[in-house]
C-alpha cells in the first residue's frame, strides 16, 4: 500500500533468492541427492555432473524395488559401462563412474526431463521416442529414434544402439516406402510353409 513503510524492495527480494540459490549451490547433496555442488569452486557446478537420465529396465516398474531381482533388472538397463560417454578418461576426468548419461532439459520444457530417477536430479522419463514424418505426395519419409535400442535382448548389437543418438537429439531414417525398407534391410527371413 502506498505511504505505508517499506518491508523489503524487489531489489532486495533478488538479492535474498540469489543468496538462497546460492547457499543451495554450496550445499553438499543429501542421501536423496537434493543439494548443490559442495562446493564454492563455481567451476565445479557443472549440470550436466547432477543431472541425468536412466535407462532402466522396465522390468523394475514390474518386479519393483526388491533386490532379490536387482541383479535380474540391472542386466537390461542401459549405463555408460555398456555406452562410455567417452572412449577414454583421463586422469580425474568427473565422467568416470557417472551411473547416468548427463543431459539438459527440465520437466516443463521442450526437451522434456521429467520424472524422479534415482536421486533428486535424475531422471527416467522423457520422449518416448522422436519421430517426425514427411507425408509427400509421392513419398512418406521420416526420422525416428528411440531411448534404447529395438532389441530387449543384451546380446543383439540392438539392444543399445538407438541411445546415443537419442541423447544427442539426433534420429535415424524412418523407412516406410517399400524401396527404402529393401535399400535399408540388414537381413532377410524367409518363411515357407512345412
Amino acid at each position: 500500500m502506498l505511504g505505508s513503510d517499506a518491508i523489503e524492495t524487489s531489489h532486495e527480494c533478488a538479492l535474498f533468492a540469489l543468496k538462497q540459490g546460492l547457499d543451495f549451490l554450496y550445499a553438499k547433496p543429501d542421501s536423496d541427492g537434493f543439494g548443490g555442488f559442495g562446493t564454492a569452486d563455481r567451476t565445479q557446478w557443472i549440470w550436466g555432473l547432477r543431472h541425468g537420465v536412466h535407462f532402466d529396465s522396465i522390468l523394475g516398474e514390474f518386479l519393483g524395488s526388491d533386490p532379490t531381482y536387482a541383479p535380474l533388472t540391472a542386466a537390461f538397463n542401459i549405463t555408460p559401462e555398456i555406452l562410455p560417454l567417452a572412449p577414454k578418461y583421463e586422469k580425474g576426468d568427473p565422467r568416470n563412474g557417472l551411473p547416468f548419461f548427463p543431459r539438459g532439459g527440465d520437466a516443463f520444457a521442450v526437451d522434456a526431463a521429467g520424472g524422479m530417477g534415482k536421486s533428486a536430479f535424475d531422471y527416467g522419463s522423457g520422449p518416448v521416442f522422436r519421430m517426425v514424418i514427411v507425408m509427400g505426395k509421392d513419398k512418406t519419409t521420416g526420422l525416428n529414434v528411440l531411448p534404447g535400442g529395438q532389441s530387449g535382448l543384451t546380446d543383439s548389437k540392438h539392444f543399445a544402439d538407438q541411445a546415443q543418438a537419442w541423447l544427442a537429439n539426433q534420429a535415424w531414417p524412418l523407412r516406410f516406402e517399400v524401396a527404402d525398407v529393401v535399400a535399408g534391410a540388414v537381413g532377410r527371413e524367409v518363411y515357407r510353409p512345412q
